[in-house]
C-alpha cells in the first residue's frame, strides 16, 4: 500500500451504482478494481472517439477533486496520512449534491453541482488545510507547468501557499468526463455524453464518503480505501 508516488482525497462514486459503473466504462479505467476497461457498453451513435477524448483523464478514474494529488514526505507514513484523512471523514455529515450538470469547463467537459452544497466546501477546504502538512512541495517544472494555463493573482498565491491554484475561493467542485475538446467536436460529444449519463444528470448524487488514491508506477490512480462520512 505505500509503494505510490502520490496521494489524493477525491470523491469517487459509490460502488457497483450506475455512475460507477458508466464511469469506468466511459473513461477506461476502473480505479476500484486498478483494471483498464473498454468503451464497449458505451453508446456511440456519432462515432466519437472515446479513447482519444478520454485518454488524459483516464489516469484519474471517474472522480472529484478534493487534496489534489501530493508527494507524501519522507517523514511521514501512509499509515499517518490513512490516520487524518479518517479524522476529517469523522467531521463531516453526508449530503446530497442535488443537480449534477454537463457543463464545459474552458476546453474539457465535466459534471458540476448546479448549486454546490456548503457542506461541499467544508469538506474540500478541511481536506486541503489538515493534510497540507503530508504534502511534499511541489518542484519548480511542476510548477510551471501549472502557471502554463494562466493563473491570476489569488490562484498564483495559492499554488505558492497550498501547491494548487484551486483551493478555497478557486475551488470548484467537478467530475471530469472528457480531456481537451476540439472545436467543432464540442456537439456530438455532448450528445454522446448526455446518452450515458441521463441517469445521473439532473438526479441526487448522494456523497456518502471520500476516498484516498494512490498513483501507481504507470501513472494510473487506484482507489486504496474509502472513509465513510457520518
Amino acid at each position: 500500500m505505500t509503494n505510490y508516488s502520490r496521494y489524493a482525497i477525491y470523491f469517487s462514486p459509490y460502488p457497483d451504482t450506475f455512475l460507477d459503473k458508466v464511469g469506468s466504462q466511459w473513461l477506461g479505467w476502473n480505479p476500484k478494481k486498478g483494471k483498464i476497461t473498454n468503451h464497449k457498453k458505451i453508446k456511440n451513435p456519432k462515432f466519437v472517439d472515446l479513447k482519444s477524448i478520454t485518454e488524459k483523464a483516464r489516469i484519474y478514474g471517474l472522480h472529484g477533486t478534493l487534496k489534489a494529488p501530493f508527494v507524501l514526505k519522507d517523514k511521514y507514513s501512509y499509515n499517518d496520512l490513512i490516520s487524518d484523512v479518517e479524522l476529517i471523514s469523522k467531521r463531516h455529515s453526508r449530503f446530497i449534491i442535488q443537480n449534477p450538470v454537463l457543463k464545459k469547463l474552458g476546453r474539457f467537459y465535466a459534471l458540476v453541482p448546479e448549486r454546490s452544497p456548503k457542506a461541499l466546501k467544508s469538506l474540500a477546504d478541511d481536506c486541503v488545510l489538515t493534510l497540507d502538512k503530508f504534502r511534499e512541495p511541489p518542484t519548480s517544472t511542476e510548477l510551471e507547468k501549472r502557471r502554463a494555463s494562466g493563473l491570476d493573482f489569488e490562484e498564483e498565491e495559492n499554488l505558492k501557499k497550498w501547491g494548487y491554484p484551486y483551493v478555497f475561493n478557486r475551488y470548484k467542485f467537478h467530475i471530469t468526463l472528457t480531456g481537451e475538446i476540439r472545436l467543432g467536436e464540442e456537439k456530438n460529444i455532448r450528445d454522446t455524453i448526455e446518452l450515458n449519463f441521463q441517469e445521473v444528470i439532473g438526479y441526487p448524487l448522494p456523497f456518502l464518503d471520500i476516498c484516498l488514491f494512490g498513483q501507481r508506477d504507470d501513472r494510473y490512480f487506484c482507489e486504496l480505501k474509502r472513509f465513510s462520512l457520518l
